[in-house]
This record gives structure tokens, sequence and C-alpha cells, in this order.
């Protein structure tokens, strides 16, 4: 009420939050909050929740809404972490729901602690759905973020620095890190304003990044370039995505633009079939040293196509040109010609057609 001036200070040592709606183990330690009307004041206050930790500090600000119970909450924060395990704080979120059919209506300080731990137990071993995540309504906030190491998927994070912004059910991230990859820039944006047409478009810039890791992490380069997961060495990616977002965060590929630049030196190919063959009928001098000396193309994404542009290709005694496309569902048309070549005066290239577990080549012009 603006007839009112309010204005305070709170101090506590420690507290301990329980909710059904985020069940895990909350609790702050050395709170300096201070209030002025609508606006609260953090002074770094320590957050724990679960194994994560963060010291907290800002100014949050709450403003009248035209709707009665849609208040808009803004701010600014600074959040300085040691460890955040965003596998654990996901996966609570994902089972959050199956607390709050066990506690219904009740109230968690109802329960006994050992009751508490047995329904997250519980909870934990049922079946967890990933969903779609919404940024709720009136929520504008600007995040400095500075934590020392996190867990992200299969992916040990370190010096993860960069802002996060929220406004207008959008949350965009510009942030840059280390991991057991390789060194990471991202810029993203992520629209949950239609719960319909939930998207994401981000940029993504990876060094010196271990091949047999990326292909895992990030499965959209591998839908790009299927090569890659015989690979094995270090190279440098830049990807560019936009795609729609299905009910379970994954990208629907019939919607996805991307844009995708790949180059390494002295890769590795594992020895299998494809190589063996491709070995055999090119006459490698050295069946059994399966490098490739250099490797960098480019690459395009539309309409469930995958385009390689043109790319140079050192390997064993050739030096190739090669591109073409191939589709979503994994079946190829490329075109090899040879630029130089040991065992013929003829200019000639190779046609690669079929799938990837039943390559057809072809010698052609």
């Amino acid at each position: 009420n603006n007839k009112w001036d309010i204005k305070g200070l709170i101090n506590f040592q420690n507290s301990q939050i329980y909710t059904s709606y985020y069940p895990i183990d909350i609790r702050t330690q050395n709170t300096r909050l201070s209030f002025k009307n609508n606006q609260l004041s953090l002074n770094n206050t320590l957050v724990k929740v679960g194994e994560s930790d963060c010291i907290l500090s800002g100014i949050l600000t709450v403003n009248n809404h035209p709707k009665p119970n849609e208040p808009k909450v803004e701010g600014t924060l600074h959040a300085l972490a040691d460890y955040i395990n965003y596998n654990e704080l996901k996966e609570t979120l994902y089972y959050s729901e199956a607390v709050q059919k066990e506690f219904k209506n009740s109230n968690m300080l109802n329960y006994q602690q050992h009751e508490l731990n047995r329904i997250l137990e519980n909870a934990k071993k049922s079946s967890v759905k990933e969903k779609a995540f919404f940024i709720p309504k009136g929520l504008e906030l600007d995040i400095n973020l500075n934590i020392n190491n996190m867990s992200y998927e299969e992916v040990a994070l370190e010096q993860v620095n960069g802002e996060v912004f929220i406004k207008d059910q959008k949350v965009y991230t510009n942030l840059s890190t280390r991991s057991n990859l390789g060194e990471i820039a991202l810029k993203a944006l992520y629209d949950s304003k239609s719960k319909e047409n939930i998207n994401i478009k981000f940029d993504l810039d990876l060094k010196n990044i271990l091949i047999t890791q990326i292909h895992n992490t990030i499965p959209t380069v591998r839908t790009l370039f299927p090569m890659i997961q015989s690979m094995d060495g270090l190279i440098d990616c830049h990807l560019t995505v936009s795609s729609q977002l299905d009910n379970q965060m994954f990208p629907i590929i019939s919607t996805t633009e991307a844009a995708c630049s790949l180059s390494g030196n002295n890769l590795t190919l594992f020895d299998n079939e494809v190589y063996r063959n491709i070995a055999d009928k090119l006459l490698f001098k050295n069946k059994n040293k399966n490098n490739i000396d250099h490797l960098s193309t480019n690459i395009i994404l539309k309409n469930d196509v995958i385009e390689v542009i043109p790319f140079q290709i050192q390997w064993d005694r050739y030096e190739a040109v090669a591109g073409g496309t191939h589709t979503t569902d994994q079946k190829f048309n490329y075109h090899i010609s040879l630029l130089k070549r040991p065992i013929s005066p003829i200019d000639f290239g190779v046609n690669l057609s079929g799938t990837i577990d039943d390559l057809h080549y072809k010698i052609v012009k």
C-alpha cells in the first residue's frame, strides 16, 4: 500500500525450507535481509540446495500488476557458487510432481523427518519424465553468474562466467566456461511465451573439443556430420541452431535450422568396415595408419536435409574435395573429387550413396 512507508532489517544465522513444489533440502546461512516497502535487498546470503551452494547478493522489487494475482518481480542478482549440480536440480524439478501427490493437501511440517525422507526416496525411484520448462509471467531478472565448478549432464564445467537475463517469459544467456571437453562459449535465447511453440536459438563455440565426447554430449553435431562418430582427436566447432522444442525439451528436427563449422588436424578414423572399404578401393599406402591430416567443413541443416558444403580433406596419399547431402534418417548422397592421387593420371572421383551401415561406392568422373 503506497500510503505506508515500511522498512526494516532481518538477520538470522540459519534457516531451513520445506516445499513439495521443490522437494530438496534447502538451507540458508548468514542471511541479512533489508526491506523498504516493496523492495528487498540480499547481502551475501549463503543458500544450499542439495549438493549445490551459492552466495546471493542483489535487489528484488515487487511491483503492482494489472492482475492482482500476477505481481511483477524484477531485480538484479549476483550468484557466486563453488559447486552447482545441475543434474540434481533438474531431477528434483521433475520428481516434485510425485511428491505433491503424496502430500496432497497436507502440510509438510506435519511430517516427521524420517517420513519426509521416505517420501523423497520413493519419488526419486518413480519414473521421471522430462517436461518443458515455462518461465512465469511478470518475472524480470538480470543474474550475474560466477561458478567455480558445475555438473551438466555428462560434462564437468569449470569457471562458468556470464549473465542470464529473464524477461517476457524468455531467458537470454551469455556464458563462457572450460570443461573436460574443451573451451565453450554459449549465447542462447529460450522462449516459452507460447506453450504451443517453445523454441530455442543458440550460438555455441567450442575450442579443442574431444570428438569422442562431442557426439555424445551434443547429438545435433552427430546428426549434422555422422562421420564424426567414427573419428577421434581434437576439433574446433561452431554451431548455430534455431529449433522448436517438444514437451521433453528435445529439438523437433523438422523445425530445426542449423549451421555448423568443423575443423581439425591429425584426426584418427576408427578401424571399421567403412574405413577398410575406402582404403582397399583407393589403394592406401599405409592401411594401418588411418589418420586424416586435415579436415575443415561447413554444414547446413534445413527442411530435414543436411548439406555438406564441398570441403578439402588430406588423407594418406590423397587430397580430395568432398561434399553432398544426407537426410536426418541418415541416407547419403556424396561425391568425392580427387585432387592429388598416386595411381592414375586420369581425373576421377567417387560417389557414395546409401546408409551408414550399407554404403555403396562408385568410381566416376
